[in-house]
C-alpha cells in the first residue's frame, strides 16, 4: 500500500491546482486500491444512501457538495472499520489502526463555469490520481481546465 505524507499531499495537489486551499488534517495517507472504491466502497456508500433516504439529489439539501462530503468520511469510516477488524483477528498482532485514506471532497469550475463538489482519490494499483462522482460513484475526467479551477481539497 502506497502512504503519503500531509506534505507530499499537498505538493501533488498543487501541481495541477495551485490555486486550491488544501486541508490535509492528519499526518498521513494510505491509498486504497482502485478496485475498493469504485466496487466495494461504491456499492456500500449507494446502499448506505438509499437506506438512509438520502439518494434523491435536493438543491441546498442534499446536493453536490453534500454528497461529496459524506463519500470521503464514509471511506475514513469503512476503512476504520476494516483497521478494526484486521487488528481484533490478529489479536495485537497489528500496532495501530491503518492511516486515514487519500480520498478527498473537491470544488471546482465545471466546463459550463458552475461551481460542483465531486470526490478525488489517489489509488495505489496504479497509482494514479482518479476523480469520483459520489452521486453516481463513477470515475469522472475534469478536463485541464477543471482541474486548474479547483479551489477547495478536504482530505
Amino acid at each position: 500500500m502506497i502512504t503519503y505524507t500531509a506534505q507530499q499531499l499537498h505538493a501533488m495537489v498543487k501541481r495541477f491546482a495551485p490555486q486550491a486551499i488544501i486541508h490535509t488534517p492528519d499526518a498521513a495517507f494510505d491509498c486504497p486500491s482502485k478496485d475498493w472504491l469504485m466496487g466495494e466502497y461504491a456499492k456500500w456508500f449507494a446502499k448506505a444512501r438509499w437506506d438512509l433516504d438520502v439518494s434523491v439529489y435536493q438543491s441546498e439539501i442534499n446536493d453536490c457538495d453534500d454528497a461529496a462530503a459524506a463519500y470521503r468520511v464514509g471511506c475514513q469510516i469503512a476503512n476504520a472499520k476494516r483497521g478494526w477488524k484486521n487488528r481484533l483477528s490478529q489479536m495485537f498482532g497489528r500496532t495501530a489502526l491503518p492511516n486515514p485514506l487519500a480520498v478527498a471532497e473537491i470544488w471546482y469550475k465545471t466546463k459550463e463555469g458552475g461551481g460542483h463538489a465531486i470526490n478525488m482519490a489517489y489509488v495505489n494499483d496504479p497509482a494514479e490520481c482518479v476523480f469520483v462522482e459520489p452521486q453516481t460513484g463513477k470515475e469522472v475526467q475534469l478536463t485541464r481546465k477543471e482541474m486548474e479551477s479547483i479551489f477547495f481539497v478536504r482530505f
